[in-house]
């Protein structure tokens, strides 16, 4: 088995699967098309609960600390939602940045700002960029977070990127995955990333 090998598939419902994210033990899917972030069973793919943030256009999730946190990319702004309720808790402004790509590594969020191609560690309370580079791609979407590095997709040139947190630079690139990615997310050492043109999840093998 190689590094980017598919090890299994997940049939997803919906539209257009564009943020993912994982809470220990399921995950959370943002459907840009019915916009809904939907609570997945990870062995069947099957929906256990559903909310509605209201949210259009591509859009990545992360979890932090019990919380949904979804880039708003239409307002440049990070919302925290209750999973569970559904409610809106807090609203965080990140003006000019539009975040496309959302991850949490224990104590700051990262945002991948499609508009200036950048990807940023910000302060979670404030806003204020910790540190920045530029992203690998002008056609990302989604940012993912291993306890390391920085896991980032490329849609158009169907290419995932492993990045140094501290100074951007591209330690892998997977390639020819034959899909779209989005949204990537480690899980028990494994990649999963979203193909909303099939409507599906995919798990890759990392080691």
């Amino acid at each position: 088995m190689s590094v980017g090998d598919l090890l299994r598939t997940l049939s997803l419902t919906g539209n257009i699967p564009s943020g993912l994210t994982w809470d220990g033990s399921t995950f959370w899917v943002y459907d840009e098309g019915v916009t809904q972030v939907h609570q997945i069973n990870p062995y069947t793919g099957a929906t256990l609960r559903s909310f509605a943030p209201g949210i259009a256009l591509y859009t990545d999730i992360a979890w932090v600390s019990g919380k949904i946190v979804q880039g708003t990319y239409s307002t440049r702004t990070l919302k925290w939602y209750d999973p569970y309720a559904g409610a809106l808790l807090r609203t965080l402004s990140v003006t000019p940045f539009a975040p496309q790509g959302v991850a949490w590594d224990g104590h700051n969020l990262w945002i991948q700002a499609s508009v200036t191609d950048v990807i940023r560690q910000i302060n979670p309370y404030t806003g204020a960029t910790l540190r920045s580079f530029a992203a690998p791609s002008d056609n990302g979407l989604g940012l993912g977070w291993d306890g390391h590095t920085l896991w980032h997709c490329d849609r158009g040139m169907e290419e995932i990127y492993q990045l140094d947190p501290y100074t951007g630079a591209v330690l892998r690139v997977l390639t020819e995955l034959g899909f779209e990615p989005g949204a990537p997310e480690v899980v028990l050492n494994t990649l999963w990333v979203t193909d909303d043109t099939f409507l599906r999840l995919h798990q890759l093998a990392l080691n």
